[in-house]
C-alpha cells in the first residue's frame, strides 16, 4: 500500500494540461495564433485531465489511490501524451513550413527581379546592336558610293593617260621627223660646202 504523503498531489495529466495551457499562452503572447487543432487538442487534454482527476478522487477511498483506474489512467495519460506531442509538433512544422515558404517566396522574387534585369539588359543590347548595324550600313553605303566615284576617276585617268601616251608618241615622232629632216638639211648644206 502506498503512503499518501509520498504520492503526488497532482497527476501527470494535470501537469501536462498546465504545461499545454502555458505553451498556448506564451504562443499567444508572442502574437501568434493558436490553430483550431491546437485548441481541440488542448480541450481534449483538459477533459482527459479532469476525467483522470475525477477517477482518482473516486478511487481515493480505495487502499491505493488510482489503483482501480490504473489501466484507464495509463491509457488516458498515453492519449494525453500523444495529444501534447501533436500540439507541440504542430507549432514547429508550421513555423518551419512558414519559414520555408517565406524563403521560397524571397527566392522566387529574386528570380523574377533577375529575369527582369536580364530582359532589360537584353533589350538594351538589342537596341545597341540595331544602332551599330544602322551605322555600319550607312558607312557601307558611303564607302560604296566613294568606291564608285573612285572607279570612275580611275577609268578617266586611265583614258587620259592612254591619250597622253598617244599624244606623246605622236609628238615624239613628229619631233623626231623634224629633227631628222633638219639633220638632212644640215648634212646637205655641209656637203655643198665641202
Amino acid at each position: 500500500m502506498l503512503q499518501l504523503e509520498k504520492t503526488p498531489k497532482r497527476s501527470s495529466a494535470t501537469i501536462r494540461k498546465d504545461l499545454a495551457e502555458k505553451a498556448a499562452a506564451e504562443h499567444r503572447a508572442k502574437g501568434g495564433e493558436v490553430g483550431k487543432s491546437f485548441e481541440k487538442n488542448l480541450k481534449r487534454a483538459r477533459e482527459e485531465a479532469l476525467a483522470v482527476l475525477n477517477k482518482i478522487k473516486k478511487s481515493s477511498s480505495a487502499s491505493t489511490p488510482g489503483a482501480s483506474a490504473g489501466g484507464k489512467t495509463m491509457r488516458i495519460s498515453g492519449r494525453l501524451e500523444k495529444a501534447m506531442l501533436r500540439v507541440d509538433g504542430l507549432k514547429r512544422p508550421y513555423s518551419r513550413k512558414r519559414e520555408e515558404l517565406e524563403l521560397d517566396l524571397k527566392a522566387a522574387d529574386q528570380r523574377v527581379t533577375d529575369a527582369e534585369t536580364a530582359k532589360k539588359g537584353a533589350e538594351e543590347a538589342q537596341k545597341n546592336a540595331d544602332k551599330s548595324a544602322k551605322q555600319a550600313e550607312e558607312t557601307l553605303k558611303k564607302t560604296q558610293a566613294d568606291l564608285g566615284k573612285l572607279k570612275s576617276k580611275v577609268e578617266r585617268l586611265e583614258k587620259n593617260a592612254a591619250q597622253a601616251q598617244k599624244n606623246v608618241a605622236a609628238t615624239l615622232e613628229a619631233e623626231q621627223n623634224r629633227l631628222v629632216a633638219k639633220s638632212d638639211v644640215d648634212n646637205d648644206a655641209r656637203m655643198k660646202i665641202a
